[in-house]
């Protein structure tokens, strides 16, 4: 099985005095077992997830971190939030020192001669930080030392290989993404000449169109112009010529004379008089003459009465006719 090893520095945490400056750091070997860490994962399988190795160049302190050991020793907390524990976790173990914006960092402690305490900081801020878990690291006898440098130095060079390879696949894969970015740009640039021609050939065929509907629209404009004026003048010329007719009608209604009653003379009144009086005898004596029979055969009774009545009043009034005289 081949295993990826991870090289990376702790800081001295010294609970009771102040760190020197120019203290050494301590340097950890994380040979890491290829599995993956994920410790919501229902289980009963105690997985080994990495071998850690640490040394102050004098001594060494190893242990090897199980999942029952993440599960109790770092539970989540405000420092380690349940969604990215894993995640925090494993980029922990492997050396990565920044996550979404935060650092983190393994600090060292040292408890006494044989043990070690590497604890887990969450940075927030340059100087304020919380511990997510810690863990006791027990250190090595004295006679796995020629072993140990052996292997780490093994350990090294195999990774600096790793390394240089990963390194090599990476600029090889960089170049070929700067040549497609490169194909890319070139075929945009391309892209956006023919967009600029096409729009500018679609713009000036717009406008030609638009300047055609244009004059279209201005010749219409000027004919619906013609068209009220000549509207305008035929109605003043209708409104001219009817009063034009009022006033010649009006003219020769002043023109006429008017007519004059002549009065009746003196003279005349003889003459009108003698015309009344026979025209007075002549209704009397016709209506004398009239049988009765020949009136009366479309009458009712109540007409015959009536009749009788008003033939016997106008028989009154005729015979005072005959005496009375008529004074004009």
């Amino acid at each position: 099985m081949n295993h990826l090893f991870y090289f990376y520095e702790a800081i001295l945490d010294d609970e009771k005095e102040s760190v020197p400056e120019n203290q050494e750091p301590f340097y950890v070997q994380c040979q890491w077992f290829n599995e993956t860490l994920d410790l919501d994962q229902e289980t009963t399988e105690n997985l080994n997830y990495c071998l850690l190795t640490i040394t102050d160049l004098a001594n060494y302190w190893q242990i090897t971190i199980t999942r029952d050991m993440l599960i109790e020793m770092f539970p989540p907390s405000n420092c380690l939030i349940h969604k990215f524990r894993n995640k925090v976790l494993r980029l922990s173990l492997q050396g990565s020192q920044w996550i979404h914006g935060h650092q983190i960092q393994w600090a060292i402690v040292k408890k006494n001669d044989d043990q070690i305490e590497m604890k887990l900081r969450v940075h927030y801020f340059d100087s304020i930080y919380g511990v997510a878990g810690s863990v006791n690291v027990d250190k090595l006898p004295d006679e796995k030392k020629f072993e140990l440098n052996k292997s780490w130095y093994k350990n090294s060079a195999i990774a600096s290989r790793k390394s240089n390879e990963t390194e090599e696949a990476l600029n090889i894969r960089h170049k070929d993404i700067q040549d497609i970015n490169q194909k890319l740009q070139d075929a945009f640039e391309s892209l956006k000449k023919e967009s600029i021609e096409s729009r500018l050939t679609l713009f000036s065929n717009f406008s030609k169109v638009l300047n055609t509907k244009k004059e279209r629209i201005e010749e219409l404009a000027s004919q619906v112009d013609y068209l009220s004026k000549r509207k305008r003048e035929d109605n003043d010329e209708d409104n001219d010529d009817t009063r034009s007719r009022k006033r010649s009608s009006s003219a020769q209604i002043e023109g006429s004379s008017p007519q004059v009653v002549e009065p009746i003379q003196p003279s005349q009144t003889t003459s009108i008089k003698q015309e009344i009086s026979q025209s007075q005898f002549s209704l009397s004596f016709q209506s004398s003459h009239i049988p009765k029979n020949i009136v009366n055969l479309s009458m009712s009774d109540s007409e015959e009465d009536n009749d009788e009545e008003e033939e016997d009043e106008f028989e009154v009034l005729f015979n005072k006719s005959k005496t009375k005289k008529f004074n004009f």
